[in-house]
């Protein structure tokens, strides 16, 4: 298209920003960096040309472009979102975005723009989590007619340098892909509605965020008491990051000390019973001690040597051979691993969990275990000395407490499952946060 001309014009502008780009940086040097920045700005380009709209500069970490409309933008957003995610699911380094777009009167003044929308999409970009394309609500306003993707309000938010709160909106881009291990049925939550916990759901988005950039292992630890919503939340990451072509496991530990490894033998058999195609190249290298967690493997893949080792050294195989698994087929697609009622971890999962966080080579996992706060009888230490070891050990892990719905959350809920109760909402509110 035809740059814009100097002078006052009302244009909605488009800001990316690439996630955790330093770090990468640093781990991959500056010849590799660059060759993805310029992937990346290429992408972005030639989504930005495709919707009419301009690039009007790089900023080095992302690109500000320039539309005349307000519904191509949006889509020209959701377009590089999409074009991303299909490039990292045979990429060996991921690259992760996050978009903001604002509209209002602007001055282009020699090949730049300047304006109150120029800093409102830089603030949006840098408020959204990764993968997100968020917009104030005039961009929300006019793209409305025409816009083909859904909007959902994220609620006012108070950007930096700016004094009054700014409502957003977050626009769903992502693409069904085919799903290649179908997503864990305790994960699955078709038709319940979701609200609430923005912070949460955004740090534990950052963290998946991570884990793919860098590579390597990183571990989320929620908790709160029974039924407040941790798998829930849970449930709602799975689904976008399956969305978008990863890997979901799900295991769930039990008070039976009895059966270690339980998340893992459970995990396994849900990639098993789906990865026919490709099993044996993505069970790595360790593939026949896998038969002590998964008889299923017998007849497929060969038994396991007996090497007349003791306890001990056989332990240490199995796990070496569990984390060749999971480092294998997270280079293929990320993997999102759930692991529910953590309270009763076991000794030998924590020993897993323990060494693969501390592998950073390994591949794009993040391990995501919940747990109660009110601890049941026959609860173990091995979550809590976990969390501890990894920490002075900088491993990157991050904990957190879910807490009950705010009134404003509890109103929003009860609207949309029986509206004619939402004028009782604030005493449904009242009486559940008095038990």
């Amino acid at each position: 298209m035809r740059p814009f001309e100097a002078g006052l014009r009302v244009v909605t502008l488009l800001t990316t920003d690439a996630v955790s780009s330093t770090p990468q940086q640093l781990r991959l040097g500056d010849h590799r960096s660059d060759e993805l920045r310029r992937e990346r700005d290429g992408l972005v380009a030639a989504e930005v040309a495709a919707f009419r709209g301009e690039v009007v500069k790089s900023t080095g970490d992302g690109t500000f472009a320039a539309f005349p409309s307000p519904s191509e933008a949006l889509s020209c957003a959701v377009g590089i979102q999409r074009a991303m995610a299909r490039r990292n699911l045979a990429a060996s380094e991921r690259i992760e975005l996050r978009i903001g777009l604002a509209t209002g009167e602007v001055i282009v003044e020699e090949g730049d723009i300047f304006g109150r929308a120029a800093i409102e999409s830089t603030r949006i970009t840098a408020y959204a989590s990764p993968g997100q394309v968020l917009c104030c609500e005039m961009t929300q306003a006019l793209a409305a007619p025409r816009l083909q993707y859904p909007v959902e309000p994220v609620g006012e938010v108070r950007l930096k340098g700016f004094e009054a709160p700014m409502p957003l909106y977050r626009v769903e881009w992502a693409e069904v892909f085919e799903p290649v291990v179908p997503l864990p049925a305790p994960l699955v939550r078709e038709g319940e509605p979701f609200v609430g916990r923005p912070s949460v759901l955004a740090t534990a988005t950052s963290l998946w965020a991570a884990a793919t950039t860098t590579q390597r292992p990183h571990l989320l630890v929620l908790g709160g008491e029974p039924g407040v919503g941790k798998t829930s939340l849970l449930s709602r990451l799975g689904a976008v990051v399956h969305r978008s072509g990863a890997t979901v496991l799900y295991g769930r530990c039990t008070d039976d000390d009895i059966d270690s490894l339980r998340p893992i033998r459970q995990a396994l058999g849900q990639f098993i019973a789906a990865r026919s195609d490709s099993l044996l190249d993505e069970l790595g290298p360790g593939r026949r001690e896998l038969v002590r967690l998964a008889p299923e493997l017998v007849g497929v893949v060969e038994p396991p040597r007996e090497t007349g080792a003791d306890h001990r050294a056989a332990t240490a195989t199995l796990l070496d051979a569990v984390a060749q698994w999971l480092g294998t087929a997270s280079r293929v697609r990320p993997i999102l691993f759930v692991i529910d009622d953590a309270e009763w971890l076991d000794a030998q999962t924590a020993k897993l969990l323990r060494r693969l966080a501390e592998e950073p080579g390994l591949g794009p996992l993040l391990f995501a275990l919940a747990h109660r706060d009110r601890d049941p009888v026959g609860t173990t230490d091995e979550l809590p000395a976990l969390v501890a070891s990894l920490r002075s050990s900088a491993t990157t892990v991050e904990t957190m407490r879910l807490t009950g719905l705010t009134p404003d959350d509890v109103a929003v809920l009860v609207g949309r499952v029986q509206p004619e109760l939402k004028p009782m909402a604030a005493d449904l509110h009242r009486n559940s946060s008095s038990r």
